[in-house]
């Protein structure tokens, strides 16, 4: 793992256990709403459909360009097989400005 990865996981932790009183049953939620590869909040999401798994589109996209597979289930994938994931991307707008 780089220093990168390992300061935004950090920064994750921070930003959940920082919740506000009686929002700490969002921490799940909040955690699909995080890019696995990033570890920040998802910035244009973008869905692998043979898994249903979303990333950022910047970090999806440089990973397929080393392996095209999913990061965390390993199924086939390739960047034309991405779709956005404009849904998703207003909910974690919407969360971000409750918690």
């Amino acid at each position: 793992m780089s220093a990168q990865d390992s300061n935004n996981q950090e920064g994750t932790r921070q930003e959940i256990e920082s919740l506000p009183p009686g929002l700490n049953y969002l921490k799940g939620l909040e955690e699909l709403m995080k890019c696995p590869i990033c570890f920040d909040y998802l910035q244009a999401p973008m869905l692998l459909p043979n898994c249903d798994h979303n990333y950022c589109s910047l970090c999806i996209r440089k990973y397929l360009t080393l392996k095209e597979q999913c990061p965390a289930c390993g199924c086939k994938a390739s960047s034309n097989l991405l779709r956005s994931n404009q849904i998703f991307a207003k909910v974690i707008k919407q969360f971000k400005t409750i918690a």
